[in-house]
């Protein structure tokens, strides 16, 4: 005996593989559930589902943003969409009779979907809500910190200020001190004597050797000079300000073709006679990194091998320094320079990548001015060094003469 036919209707159902809506004939029976492609019952079922395999029969307009969906869970969920919510309703109901045996009055509101819709609506405002909440409290926090941070430097700008002033004070006191003792109406020995007795600690001058190194400049008659000169006397008369001049204000972090231990040089010359006191290099531009300058020498001529001016064979480490890209080399004594000669500095360089001076300048108009060239070098010397265009030799430290 064929079994009855309970209700069926025609569904947008989708499909199980390609998730694509397809028009479908949806039929309920005591036993199953089955869709097929016609309203030809005759036909094998598209989808069958035994009714006791059914676990849940349930509205899902959500899911897929789509008006009088419902979704079937039998292992497998199967979504299907009908005309109106009163036949989505009916559907559901009917299923869950014949699933459960009971009443099928469960889904009974003539717009069910629109009302799962308002109440999806109504939890994404409170959700919003909340989440606006959240954000305004993490706003303030943030602000909060913000002020601190800004009274924290603020005080310690305003500590730094004060410390420099008295400082600055002290320093007037100090030239007030000299000028006081230069007004007096003693002997120009009792009065070098008189400056030479305020050691550099009384006159608190340390504060400021970073910044210029403090002169006594005196006009003196020549015949006296002579009875002045004592061995633990120094007499300056004439004050000299150190100059510098830098290839190029770019220095980036570039790998070099080659680490370990390299030789890099750089021939130049200046316009007018100078003293040559220090030259800057480029250091490391990673964290952490170090570079040791195994020897330093200054040369007379374009080539690696021209005559030595200066040599400074004692290793010098260079760390990283976030602050500074280019270390200064010092030289004690100074080095002087024959204007239009040729000069050479060169460096034997071990250790990590360093900064670059890049887009350098073959010509740099200063005080005076400066040539660069590359320099020639020896069989037994390393290649791709430095050159006229870029490099680590960044800095020329000098005194005019």
């Amino acid at each position: 005996m064929e079994e009855r036919v309970i209700k069926a209707g025609w569904v947008q159902k989708r499909s199980a593989y390609l998730k694509q809506w397809r028009k479908r004939w949806l039929v309920l029976k005591n036993s199953s559930l089955c869709t097929f492609k016609t309203k030809d019952l005759s036909q094998s079922p598209t989808m069958h589902l035994l009714i006791t395999d059914i676990t849940e029969a349930v509205a899902s307009v959500l899911e897929f943003e789509r008006d009088f969906c419902f979704k079937i869970l039998s292992g497998s969920e199967y979504f299907m969409i009908v005309e109106s919510d009163k036949e989505m309703c009916l559907w559901l109901n009917l299923v869950n009779h014949v699933r459960l045996g009971r009443s099928f009055f469960t889904f009974n509101a003539p717009h069910y979907s629109r009302e799962v819709k308002a109440q999806s609506d109504e939890s994404l405002i409170t959700s919003f809500s909340q989440t606006k909440n959240i954000l305004n409290e993490r706003e303030a926090e943030l602000t909060n910190d913000l002020f601190q941070f800004y009274e924290k430097y603020k005080s310690r700008a305003e500590e730094e200020h004060r410390v420099l002033n008295e400082t600055l004070n002290m320093e007037i006191q100090n030239c007030e001190t000299i000028a006081s003792s230069l007004g007096n109406q003693e002997s120009i020995l009792d009065k070098i004597q008189q400056i030479q007795k305020m050691t550099k600690i009384s006159q608190k001058f340390q504060q400021f050797d970073c910044i210029n190194e403090s002169k006594l400049q005196l006009t003196l008659e020549p015949n006296t000079v002579e009875k002045l000169i004592r061995p633990f006397v120094k007499i300056s008369l004439k004050s000299q300000a150190e100059l510098s001049i830098r290839r190029s204000w770019i220095t980036r972090a570039l790998k070099w073709r080659y680490t370990g231990s390299r030789i890099d040089a750089l021939t130049f010359t200046v316009s007018t006679d100078i003293e040559l006191v220090g030259v800057g290099i480029c250091g490391p531009y990673k964290a952490g990194g170090s570079i040791t300058i195994k020897e330093f020498q200054v040369l007379k001529g374009n080539s690696s091998n021209s005559p030595v001016l200066f040599r400074n064979s004692e290793p010098i480490l260079i760390k990283y320094d976030p602050e500074e890209s280019v270390h200064r080399i010092r030289i004690e004594d100074p080095i002087f320079v024959k204007k239009e000669s040729k000069y050479t500095v060169i460096f034997v360089i071990e250790g990590s990548h360093t900064f670059k001076c890049v887009d350098c300048l073959a010509v740099v108009e200063k005080e005076a001015t400066w040539k660069f060239f590359n320099t020639n070098f020896s069989q037994n010397h390393h290649t791709n060094r430095c050159d006229v265009t870029c490099g680590p030799i960044a800095d020329f430290y000098y005194l005019s003469t």
